[in-house]
């Protein structure tokens, strides 16, 4: 990110606009950066990418340094156009990467800025959402952050940008772990879950539904213990996974599953004793929630 300096206007029209972003796509397809978001904000510019050379410095500095000589030109100014060198914060976690690109996205809203607006700005929201032009913005992430996710809330960026750094080690456990690894999660969690169902990712109601059904098939044959009578296993999964992984109340379950709320509540017990003791349904519920991350997460 960088700012004019004084806070002067950098961006004037939408030549200017179209110049900055010609400028990022040259550097785009000579494999220096991958951009996966961008806001050009009138007196400033945010810019998510990820460095293929190990050269964002030199990459920023090339961008800067010849769209400001343009600008300068052009005003027949002289001077520094940009207040410093560029201010660049590493992404070190999925989560915060999704938090930063709705981020980039919700500038204008937030600084006012409407349609048909006399100040210029731009953002790439509407190439994601359309999947059409810009050739060299890397979509494959980006298409996956939606506006208004609930555990994705733009403010995390600030704190992200300002003293500290995120507590995220729980939530890359999760998004980046093996079948086996999530396997090991779940059932370290699952001695807590009786008191405080929680996680650190969340998975929408359609696509678990989805998941479990293709589970079912494979799971046709498997059964659980509840209280002394068997049910199958797949309907044990679907009530503990809707209740943790989506934070669906239990009571909403039993609606969701046609079954009492007891029902339920032995479901969900069944469950978090079924991960600590029976390897065979741990290793069911790994590949369900693998398969679910896959659809909400995934990122090639």
């Amino acid at each position: 990110m960088n700012r004019g300096v004084g806070k002067r206007r950098i961006f004037r029209s939408p030549e200017d606009g179209r110049f900055f972003l010609e400028l990022l796509a040259q550097a785009s397809v000579r494999g220096w950066i991958e951009v996966h978001a961008y806001a050009l904000m009138i007196n400033h510019f945010h810019l998510l990418l990820r460095s293929l050379n190990g050269e964002l410095s030199e990459t920023m500095r090339w961008i800067q340094q010849i769209y400001a000589a343009e600008f300068n030109e052009s005003e027949d100014r002289s001077g520094a156009l940009f207040g410093q060198r560029f201010l660049g914060k590493r992404i070190h976690s999925l989560k915060y990467r999704k938090a930063t690109g709705l981020y980039i996205h919700l500038n204008p809203e937030r600084a006012g800025l409407h349609e048909g607006s006399d100040d210029y700005w731009e953002t790439s929201e509407p190439f994601h959402e359309s999947g059409h032009g810009r050739p060299w913005l890397a979509r494959q992430f980006m298409r996956q952050v939606k506006r208004g996710r609930d555990e994705l809330p733009p403010e995390l960026v600030w704190d992200w940008l300002s003293d500290g750094r995120p507590d995220t080690p729980e939530t890359d456990r999760v998004l980046l772990g093996s079948v086996a690894q999530l396997a090991d999660w779940l059932r370290d969690q699952a001695g807590h879950l009786a008191s405080h169902p929680t996680s650190p990712v969340r998975l929408s109601v359609p696509t678990t539904r989805s998941v479990l059904r293709a589970a079912r098939r494979e799971m046709a044959e498997s059964t659980v213990r509840v209280r002394g009578r068997s049910a199958p296993s797949v309907d044990v999964l679907r009530v503990g996974i809707l209740h943790t992984l989506c934070g669906m109340p239990l009571a909403d379950i039993a609606g969701e599953c046609r079954i009492g709320r007891n029902t339920a509540a032995r479901r969900f017990e069944a469950h978090v004793a079924a991960l600590q003791v029976d390897d065979h349904y741990l290793y069911r519920a790994a590949r369900v929630l693998a398969d679910c991350i896959a659809r909400e997460y995934r990122t090639d």
